[in-house]
C-alpha cells in the first residue's frame, strides 16, 4: 500500500483559497526533521479554481505554483519540520514559522497517497464526478477513478472569531445536553493577550500563540 503524503494547507485570507501549503513525505520519524518538507506558494490565487464554494471541473489550473521552502533549503531553512507520533493514537505533527502566516488565518489538512500532486489542488475542481469516481457502493459513480487515495479536512480558524460564512470553514461543535438545573455557562469575552499571542474565542476562549 502506498505511504501518504501529508499537507497542511493555509488561507490567510479566508476566501477559500489555499495560499501556502506546507507539504511531506514519506518515510516519516519520531524526530523532528523538515529533510521531507517542502513549502509551496499559489502566486496567482487559483488553489480552488474560479470559485470557493463550488467545483469548477473540469478546469486546468497550476495549483500551489511557487516553491519557497526545499528539504531545509530556503532563506529560512527553519520554516518547516515534520515529526510521527507513533502508538494507539498515532498523529503526523506540523510545526512552522509565524511568518507563513498573516497572524489571523485558517487551516486544513490532507492526507494523499494517490496523485500527490500541488500543482493540481484543488482535485474537485480538476476532476469531473464521473471521472473522480466514488467510494461509495450506492453512489452512481462507484467505484472510485482517477481520484484517489485523498482525504481533506474542513478548516478551523485561527487568530480570529469567524463569522460562520468562511468557505470551507468547519461546522462549530455540538454543545452536549445540559442536565436539568445545570447553569448556563458566562459568556466568552475576548481579553488582551501578551505580544506573540492571540486570541482564541470560543469554545477555546484563551490566549495562544503560534509557532
Amino acid at each position: 500500500m502506498r505511504a501518504n503524503n501529508y499537507g497542511v494547507e493555509i488561507d490567510n485570507d479566508a476566501d477559500g483559497f489555499g495560499d501556502t501549503i506546507i507539504w511531506a513525505e514519506p518515510p516519516y520519524t519520531t524526530d523532528w526533521t523538515n529533510s521531507n518538507v517542502q513549502v509551496f506558494e499559489d502566486t496567482n490565487h487559483n488553489t480552488a479554481g474560479l470559485s470557493s464554494g463550488l467545483s469548477d471541473a473540469p478546469l486546468i489550473t497550476d495549483g500551489y505554483d511557487s516553491l519557497i521552502f526545499d528539504r531545509g533549503i530556503a532563506d529560512d531553512p527553519d520554516l518547516a519540520w515534520i515529526r510521527s507520533n507513533a502508538g494507539e493514537k498515532a498523529t503526523i505533527q506540523f510545526a512552522f514559522k509565524k511568518s507563513l502566516t498573516d497572524g489571523t488565518f485558517m487551516l486544513g489538512v490532507l492526507a494523499d497517497a494517490g496523485l500527490r500532486d500541488v500543482g493540481k489542488l484543488d482535485y474537485v475542481d480538476r476532476f469531473l464526478e464521473e471521472d473522480a469516481g466514488s467510494p461509495v457502493r450506492d453512489n452512481k459513480y462507484y467505484p472510485l477513478g482517477e481520484l484517489y487515495l485523498v482525504d481533506n479536512t474542513c478548516r478551523e480558524a485561527f487568530g480570529f472569531k469567524p463569522t460562520g460564512f468562511e468557505p470551507q470553514l468547519c461546522p462549530p461543535p455540538e454543545a452536549p445536553p445540559k442536565e436539568p438545573g445545570e447553569p448556563t455557562p458566562a459568556a466568552c469575552f475576548p481579553q488582551t493577550c501578551p505580544p506573540g499571542w492571540w486570541w482564541m474565542g470560543e469554545p477555546q476562549c484563551e490566549c495562544q500563540t503560534l509557532y
